[in-house]
């Protein structure tokens, strides 16, 4: 009997619900849940918001208002509002909910490479780096995607059900392209490339390259079937690859530190991480890649969970062998420490600004405009970033355009908005030019020019 209270207890740690797993997983949620619990006008957080409250009235991304984005993170959000009901409440619960699951993908990675209490490093520092990151956001929505993609391609399986798993992988793969199309589409080619460089038979990689490939092309396949092609096409893959990077384009140095710490994890697990490692140092580095056209710390944390789900082992390995005052482990601790600890501080710091619960500052415009804004037709004007403004106020954009910023958006979106803005005369502009400033935004375009000729009565 004893024998077997033994056994049971045994199994239930092996499954991962042992009471110090359990409790680690609760409190991850709460604190989860207060570093998300703010309610800011946060301008990446509008772009989404205001997307899905396009979505959600019946309009259409790509023909009746411009994206660069895919539209993924819209129609999630619009589909729960029509379960739920217009709230941000339902939003935000969602988005921290993904994050945990992002945060569970990577512990669950992370196992595969560090046995042991260690591995809750991994997850803890995602819940920690999140704290700095828009929730409600298609990076976000793709990361937790992409993880669980490569979790279902790593995961462990005879030949029975490996071809399922590839399936899965390659599904989920081709969904967070739906949210970030850089990023699917790198997450797409890493995984092609670790199934070539595979020690198993030509037929073998063949049977998982083609099924993988057609797995992932399903998504993108029903996103050009759904959505006019010539608009989408020209949206999503031109307008970013020629406009985007003039506006965000950022020294590299930080982007070369994650790419040392890739470096740095490579040289100390490659002689025991075997076939697992070469498939998250692919997908690293190419992530990396995709986050050049903005390397900020944001960006490139949330590209990072190949190299926080090793982060584990790579500490197990520095601590095992460290010796002496300098050794490549020693090395490998200054330089990783070097990096993550003014990350994990800046995040800390971020707490000040983006305090929980806060969001007074919100309330108090949107108060403003109910009092001062009321338009026959409902319209408002916020620029030049600022898109949240029309979902929380519930109030309509008189341009196609959530936001626009000199050196992104061409002088021509710049001319129309500006016509529609004498057409439609909306009383109030929501102006937000300072942080468009770190983009090179000077106000010296036809949009602000019309607003400060005082042509619309109040801009705030």
């Amino acid at each position: 009997m004893k024998e077997n209270k033994i056994s049971g207890l045994n199994g239930i740690r092996n499954s991962g619900l042992s009471p110090a797993n359990t409790l680690f997983w609760i409190s991850a949620s709460a604190v989860l849940a207060i570093l998300h619990s703010h309610h800011y006008l946060d301008s990446d957080e509008g772009i989404v918001l205001n997307g899905a409250w396009q979505a959600y009235q019946g309009k259409v991304p790509y023909r009746d208002f411009f994206e660069f984005i895919p539209p993924g993170c819209f129609y999630l959000l619009a589909g729960l509002w029509k379960l739920t009901g217009l709230s941000y409440a339902w939003a935000r619960l969602v988005s921290v909910i993904l994050i945990l699951g992002t945060a569970i993908g990577v512990y669950l990675i992370a196992g595969f490479f560090q046995t042991g209490r260690k591995k809750f490093i991994a997850p803890a520092l995602i819940i920690i780096l999140s704290s700095a990151w828009p929730a409600i956001n298609h990076n976000s929505y793709q990361l937790f995607f992409a993880v669980w993609s490569a979790y279902f391609f790593l995961k462990p399986g005879n030949d029975s059900v490996r071809l399922p798993l590839v399936a899965i992988s390659g599904l989920l793969a081709g969904v967070s392209a739906l949210f970030l199309q850089q990023k699917g589409i790198a997450l797409f080619i890493a995984f092609l490339l670790a199934i070539l460089i595979k020690k198993e038979s030509i037929k073998a990689r063949a049977k998982q390259l083609i099924l993988f490939a057609f797995s992932a092309a399903i998504p993108a396949i029903s996103l050009f079937l759904l959505f006019p092609l010539p608009e989408i096409y020209h949206d999503i893959v031109i307008f970013p690859i020629f406009n985007y990077n003039e506006a965000n384009s950022l020294p590299l140095y930080l982007w070369s530190l994650f790419l040392l710490w890739l470096s740095i994890t490579a040289l100390l697990l490659y002689r025991t991480g075997g076939q697992r490692l070469k498939v998250l140092l692919i997908i690293g580095l190419l992530l990396l890649l995709s986050s050049l056209p903005r390397p900020d710390a944001v960006h490139l944390t949330m590209a990072a969970f190949p190299l926080v789900s090793l982060l584990p082992a790579v500490i197990a390995k520095i601590v095992a062998g460290r010796s002496g005052t300098f050794n490549s482990e020693n090395v490998a601790l200054v330089v990783i420490g070097g990096l993550l600890l003014p990350i994990l501080l800046a995040d800390i710091a971020m707490l000040a600004v983006k305090k929980p619960l806060g969001g007074r500052e919100r309330s108090e415009l949107l108060s403003y405009i109910a009092a001062n804004c009321a338009d026959p037709f409902d319209y408002i004007y916020a620029g030049p970033f600022i898109p949240g403004i029309y979902f929380e106020s519930r109030m309509q954009n008189p341009t196609p355009y959530s936001f626009l910023i000199e050196g992104m958006h061409t002088e021509a979106q710049f001319e129309e908005a500006r016509r529609n803005l004498e057409r439609t005369l909306p009383r109030c502009a929501v102006l937000n030019t300072a942080i468009a400033k770190k983009f090179g935004h000077t106000s010296e375009n036809p949009v602000e020019q019309f607003i400060y000729s005082k042509k619309i009565l109040r801009y705030i």
